[in-house]
């Protein structure tokens, strides 16, 4: 006969959790220049540079302080605001993380019956014989 014989033992295995971790980055953000003063400045430039502006047939007469104008430049020096801004990065860092899990072995095991038997041995017995010679 067969018969399964089991056991059951804890084994340790591993498994991958994930944590969370963040962290505040400071950036600095400034704004763009105005787009006003820009826009005036190109305006201006532009009616002074335009002959017509003077009217078509003084043009010539006014031409010499049109390009004088037009040559002399404004520096000006524009600090633009500018603020912190803090954002939260955040990443899934994966950690191991040990795990206990019960497994059962199992494995048949043959069994036999067995009786006792009386076997009898053959015996040879032997007497003695007398043999007589006669002459």
């Amino acid at each position: 006969t067969t018969e399964n014989v089991c056991t059951k033992e804890t084994v340790d295995t591993e498994e991958i959790e994930y944590e969370k971790v963040c962290q505040d980055v400071v950036s600095k953000i400034c704004d763009a220049p105005a787009l006003g003063y820009h826009a005036i400045g190109k305006r201006e430039a532009d009616a002074e540079a335009d002959p017509q502006f003077f009217g078509g047939y003084a043009a010539h007469a006014i031409a010499p302080l049109a390009a004088t104008a037009v040559a002399h430049s404004v520096e000006a020096t524009v600090k633009h605001a500018c603020r912190e801004v803090t954002t939260e990065h955040c990443v899934d860092n994966p950690k191991v993380k040990a795990v206990p899990v019960e497994v059962e072995h199992c494995h048949t095991v043959t069994k036999v019956t067995c009786e006792d038997v009386n076997n009898e041995i053959p015996k040879t017995i032997c007497e003695q014989v007398e043999t007589t010679h006669v002459s």
